[in-house]
């Protein structure tokens, strides 16, 4: 009656047969899960784990997940967790659980680790078998030790098997305890209930940190069976998953159910497979509409079941054949005994509506370390489910409600008592109330009430993202309300169950509001921006009052539209204008102003003479000087790799990149020193070879994504010789026939991020036009990158030069020699510029929000996430006056737009901060400072060093250590013909600055990464440096109005260091 013993009964008499299946891995068959399970009970033993110490296990593979569960489930008690918890969450419940070390994926970046750390916790990998499902486990350190378990061998079937946690009435959760006899009843219960046989195979879709996923394993390996696990759930894989492994059953919550469905209907007539014997649903209720479409669309009967956490889970199911079923019950009783009471705590008759209760040997004996809710729950030997229903005449149980406040959405339990007091945290709010509302989509949904404190402010958004910072996502209110008085009921008491109704809340899909009517352009001028605003942005909707930043306007955008209205017009407008008169209307008008005081109009770029020397430009000239003294540094190396599934042309990939060298004449640049040691830039004929092709197919499935990891990460560091070349390497690396990988590595002497997008989007138009066999539409260029160093050359000369060195020398004048940043380690004579980079989402801070604020102040998303990371550096320099470095296009000219090049330029910007100030007003002062510096980018930076001839330390970059960056232009990725495209992340290991920041906002929302040197920083560090930036994003949308001071003295500001 337990895990081991339940895989050890079909493994002596069915050997090979198929256990564990998993695409891209071998089968795990019975025998091997055994011996499996035995290397487990004796390796965790070694590790000082037995019978009664509980692992958390944090995952994010299904695949991994189960088979965790069942290896350390045999040995330990196994407490599987979910990989999207925030880090405070895993903390409290590693405290509440008590468990003794934490099961992981190194390569997850999951905030289980960093609580982990933070409560000392030894960690536990597994270490992958090539090609094979699972591994063994192994030690994260050397000094990884226990002490011996108080009981060690494989697990008897009264011991804990596994603890999860359940949301409690209380806020609190609670944790259920289920041993291996409860398992393995409800395993045979379940089995029995579907009939299930050694034939049968499940593809399982759901969590495996949950019980309806975990039950869906152990219940076919109870009958012989064998569970297919994908990754991860994805339902434009579902059915290529059943072609390939022909399962004859799966179960489901509907919100799964509903996405299989919504992908059914993509498919063409006849391309579903007809292998299912039936299909399941458990977790909430199936609306009937779904179930008929389900059965039509399978050609099977569906199964409603109906279980809880607190039994394992099955309570009652519905049965074959269609007899055994009746259309609005989830069965009748499958394994333990079930009733109905009345409020007294009496049976019922049959049709008397009461709370369902159950009782037998797949149930709980009681939550752990929780007297006070067992016994509400546990009463006379029955547990009681909190749940409404009645049972007919036949012993068919119909459910009618639920007693328990816990809300259910979308199989995803709450307490809304939790939610309760995360809003009460919130500045502005007085009172508050979380409930459920109706979801025709998630059967419930989360929505709050709350009255605000006398003289306060807040708006339901902002209050919304307050929530998001401190919740996980699925426990974020969808809806927040602002009421004047919490509605009661006659008794005077709130009635969650009915607040709803009370507020007049109906579902959580509304129709959306038809958009504000457009005011047609009402001037030439007017429809000649809209025309500028069309081509930039591309989108066709434009009126003459929109304002370009609720267009999805930002700052780089706005300078391809100044660009273009110089060009068209010769007006010279600034960034400034752009955001004083942020409409159509308003921008018109500034030019229509402007045109008869025209600011100097910038002269275009020509080509240069055939024949003529190529110049360098100045910040050329200084990244071959960086070379040189740091010959072996990656820091400079500049890379775009993108993830390409289809039928991939590798040839026509390969012709592709050759015509992109043709066009581009600095991929082809080379800077060799001639006899007398001086620079030359010479461009060198085009090579024939141009694609490099690493073939990962001849590994085994499941070792492939570790070798693409270390492969496009060795790729992008390799050294480039700047003498000879190539600057530009172009890797495909083939995970399968229908996976690919392409790297793009340069040097950043021949290219910047700008440039990187015309690559990609060159690249995608001339691949598709060579498979298709259509022309591209691709301009010939009008000049060459050597062509915008001469004309930059002989731009920077004489009253020009002079007053963008008057400016930056004025506006530099006496900012510190460094930023006193809490270092991890003393800084190195000589820096290695090794590095890392920690990734980040911060899925806690609105687009919306941030647009919204933006239009408030006139500024941009970089302007605002700029602002708050320098008041993030102020709270741990300690320093008021903060000068980060940050790169700027320095593409002025139409012409310049398409150039592939190092024509950005990287400026100082220096922010200084009064305490006094509140944050709104400190968004004013650097909205200045980039405006200014914008106005003033064409002064290189390497010509600003020797200006201001800083005192020079080889152990420091000379002005600043620390980079900002933007990155909010990106390439078109749907141009390749037959392939979907999406961007990979790689990290090289280098670092050019101390510290650096990036932040990018695509479709997902707002993300980023912190990339720190090695040489001064440990991982914990960077990783509480992108958190507190998160909380701070977060605190100042929330209250732009609250004072520098507040956010410099915040608790725990800075981590105690003393090396600064």
């Amino acid at each position: 009656m337990s895990i081991p013993g339940l895989i050890a009964d079909h493994a002596h008499d069915r050997l090979d047969a198929p256990a564990l299946m998993a695409p891209g891995f071998q089968t795990l068959t019975y025998g091997r899960l055994l011996s499996r399970i035995d290397n487990s009970v004796r390796c965790l033993n070694a590790l000082g784990l037995g019978r009664d110490d509980r692992i958390a296990i944090v995952l994010s593979s299904n695949v991994d997940m189960a088979y965790a569960f069942l290896t350390v489930s045999s040995a330990a008690v196994c407490a599987p967790l979910s990989s999207s918890l925030r880090a405070q969450e895993y903390e409290a419940l590693f405290r509440l659980m008590k468990v003794k070390a934490l099961l992981t994926d190194a390569a997850l970046e999951s905030e289980a680790i960093d609580a982990a750390r933070a409560l000392n916790l030894p960690l536990l990998n597994i270490l992958p078998s090539a090609g094979e499902i699972g591994g063994v486990f192994e030690r994260s350190k050397s000094d990884f030790s226990i002490g011996p378990p108080a009981r060690a061998g494989l697990a008897q079937p009264d011991d804990i098997a596994l603890i999860l946690h359940t949301s409690g009435t209380t806020g609190r959760p609670k944790l259920v305890p289920l041993t291996h006899r409860n398992l393995r009843q409800s395993a045979n219960d379940i089995g029995e209930a579907l009939g299930l046989t050694p034939s049968d195979r499940c593809l399982n879709v759901m969590p495996v940190y949950y019980i309806h996923g975990l039950s869906t394993i152990f219940a076919s390996l109870a009958a012989g069976g064998s569970v297919v696990c994908a990754p991860q759930f994805d339902p434009t894989q579902f059915f290529d998953l059943m072609s390939q492994y022909r399962p004859t059953w799966y179960s489901a919550a509907p919100t799964v159910h509903q996405m299989i469905l919504d992908q059914a209907d993509r498919l063409p007539t006849g391309a579903i497979p007809r292998t299912l014997r039936f299909i399941r649903s458990a977790s909430s209720a199936m609306p009937q509409q779904m179930l008929a479409r389900i059965e039509q669309t399978f050609g099977a009967p569906h199964i409603e079941a109906y279980g809880m956490t607190e039994t394992s889970p099955q309570i009652a199911s519905n049965r074959l054949p269609e007899s055994q079923r009746r259309a609005g019950s989830v069965g009748r009783a499958a394994g333990p005994r079930i009733a109905i009471v009345d409020d007294a705590g009496a049976m019922a008759a049959a049709f008397t509506v009461g709370e369902v209760v159950a009782r037998g040997a797949n149930v709980t004996q009681g939550y752990l370390d929780d007297p006070a809710a067992n016994k509400a729950v546990f009463r006379d030997g029955w547990f009681r489910t909190g749940d409404q229903g009645y049972i007919d005449q036949d012993g068919f149980l119909f459910l009618t409600g639920r007693l328990k406040e816990i809300i259910n959405r979308g199989g995803e339990k709450i307490s809304p008592h939790e939610i309760d007091e995360v809003l009460l945290r919130h500045p502005a709010v007085s009172q508050a109330v979380a409930f459920p509302i109706p979801s025709a989509r998630l059967g419930e949904d989360l929505a709050a009430a709350v009255v605000l404190r006398a003289g306060t402010e807040a708006t339901s958004s902002e209050i919304r993202r307050f929530a998001a910072a401190r919740v996980a996502d699925y426990k974020t209110p969808s809806q927040i309300l602002i009421v004047d008085a919490l509605p009661t009921g006659a008794n005077g008491k709130l009635q969650r169950r009915t607040m709803a109704a009370q507020l007049g809340m109906l579902f959580t899909e509304e129709a959306a509001p038809s958009p504000q009517e457009r005011i047609a352009p009402r001037t030439e001028t007017e429809a000649f921006i809209r025309d500028i605003w069309r081509e930039v942005l591309r989108i066709e909707e434009i009126g003459a009052e929109d304002t370009f930043s609720a267009l999805g306007g930002n700052s780089l955008f706005a300078t391809l539209a100044l660009t273009r209205i110089q060009n068209a017009t010769g007006v010279r407008l600034s960034l400034f204008d752009f955001l004083e008169t942020p409409t159509v209307a308003g921008l018109a008008a500034r030019m229509e102003t402007n045109h008869q005081s025209l600011s100097s109009v910038l002269p275009p770029i020509t080509p240069r003479s055939p024949g003529s020397a190529t110049p360098l430009s100045s910040s050329q000239q200084g990244l071959w000087f960086l070379d040189q003294l740091y010959p072996h540094s990656a820091a400079y190396n500049m890379h775009r790799a993108l993830r390409l599934r289809g039928a991939l042309d590798i040839d026509a990939l390969d012709q592709s990149i050759h015509e992109i060298m043709r066009r581009h004449e600095a991929l082809r640049t080379v800077f060799p020193a001639d006899e007398a040691g001086n620079l030359e830039a010479v461009i060198a004929p085009l090579s024939p070879a141009a694609l490099e092709h690493i073939d990962l197919q001849r590994l085994p499935a499941g070792a492939r994504e570790a070798a693409l990891r270390k492969v496009t990460a060795l790729k992008a560091r390799a050294r480039f010789d700047l003498a000879h070349g190539p600057l530009l390497r172009a890797k495909l690396i083939q995970i399968d026939s229908q996976d690919f990988v392409l790297l793009l590595v340069t040097h950043h002497i021949v290219a910047d991020g700008w440039s990187f997008n015309i690559l990609l989007e060159e690249l995608a138009a001339i691949y598709h036009s060579i498979v298709t066999g259509a022309p591209h539409s691709l301009p010939p260029l009008t000049c060459q990158f050597a062509d915008f160093a001469l004309w930059q050359q002989e731009r920077l000369q004489g009253e020009h030069k002079a007053s963008l060195l008057k400016y930056w020398t004025e506006r530099l004048e006496g900012i510190p020699s460094q930023l006193a940043l809490p270092f991890d380690h003393p800084r190195p004579a000589r820096p290695t510029h090794q590095g890392a980079k920690h990734y980040f989402t911060a899925s806690q801070i609105s687009i919306e929000a941030l647009s919204e604020l933006g239009a408030q102040e006139n500024i941009t998303s970089f302007m605002f996430l700029l602002a708050a990371f320098c008041v993030l550096l102020a709270r741990y320099s300690g320093q008021k006056d903060v000068v980060v470095g940050s790169p700027f296009a320095n593409r002025l000219t139409l012409e310049s737009e398409s150039l592939v090049g190092f024509l950005n330029n990287t400026l100082i910007l220096r922010v200084e901060q009064e305490e006094t100030l509140s944050f709104r007003r400190l968004l004013g002062h650097v909205r200045k400072t980039v405006i200014d510096a914008s106005t003033h980018q064409e002064l290189p930076f390497e010509t600003l060093v020797r200006a201001l001839q800083p005192n020079r330390d080889s152990q420091r970059m000379a002005l600043f250590q620390v980079n900002f960056r933007f990155r909010n232009l990106q390439a078109a990725l749907t141009g390749f013909a037959g392939l979907t495209a999406e961007p990979m992340d790689v990290d090289n290991g280098a670092a050019k600055f101390d510290l650096a920041c990036e932040m990018t906002t695509d479709e997902r929302g707002l993300s980023g990464y912190i990339e720190y040197s090695t040489d001064l920083f440990e991982p914990a560090t960077a990783q509480r440096i992108a958190s507190d930036y998160q909380e701070l994003l977060a605190l100042v949308i929330a209250n732009p109005d609250i004072t520098l001071r507040e956010l410099h003295e915040a608790p725990n500001a800075a981590p105690e260091n003393p090396r600064r």
